[in-house]
């Protein structure tokens, strides 16, 4: 298939296709202040051209977001070139869930900005920092796992029972599978896999349904494609 052409504007410079993405806490706050923020930023760059804007009213602790949600859906599908944001925090829930949204987001060829904080995963600059806040990511996964294993001996040492059921998974993988889920509740039980090299489909599902972090499929439960 012959490569699709590249398009240039008059003046030689590449049209940029942009995704605008804001959130605030409470209803009762306005998105229009973190709009206009992003307005101006792309009143600075003449190639930028507003595809879609995604908006949440949530907590930023709040697992469904379903603005970001379908931001993402569109970013995989490629609608835009370049996503920008005011701020991380109104983003992401943790460096877990950064990490995944850039790992994501690179894997589809999108650029990401957060135009408050001069954060730019298209420049060497941001690939750099991209790179920071995943082995950062790395670290978090790796203190929740040694909490896990703290909390599990002094449960032992009190005589207490651990009542999760055994799994040939580690708790890092756990973990993992855990903040996917969380990010993506609709993923499939195939592309959830592919996260996982090595550990058979029908093995993940079957542990990760014991764990009660995959739901059944008779409820809510991603369906295999």
């Amino acid at each position: 298939m012959a490569k699709k052409k590249e398009e240039f504007l008059d003046d030689g410079i590449r049209p940029i296709r942009i995704a605008r993405y804001a959130r605030v806490s409470r209803k009762e706050q306005i998105l229009e202040n973190q709009l206009l923020v992003l307005d101006r930023e792309i009143g600075r760059h003449p190639n930028w051209t507003v595809i879609e804007t995604y908006t949440d009213k949530a907590s930023g602790a709040d697992q469904h977001r379903p603005g970001l949600d379908a931001m993402m859906a569109d970013a995989e599908k490629h609608r835009f070139d370049l996503i920008i944001c005011t701020k991380l925090d109104r983003m992401a829930r943790s460096m877990l869930n950064l990490s995944k949204i850039c790992k994501d987001l690179e894997k589809w060829t999108v650029g990401l900005k957060f135009v408050e904080q001069d954060i730019d995963t298209t420049t060497p600059e941001g690939k750099l920092l991209r790179n920071f806040l995943g082995a950062v990511a790395e670290y978090e996964l790796e203190l929740i796992h040694s909490r896990t294993i703290d909390g599990q001996a002094r449960a032992v040492a009190e005589g207490k029972v651990i009542g999760r059921p055994k799994t040939k998974l580690s708790e890092y993988q756990i973990a993992k599978a855990k903040e996917i889920i969380e990010n993506n509740p609709n993923i499939s039980q195939r592309k959830l896999a592919e996260e996982f090299i090595g550990i058979d489909r029908k093995q993940l599902v079957r542990e990760l349904k014991s764990l009660g972090i995959l739901p059944d499929k008779n409820s809510t439960a991603p369906q295999s494609d």
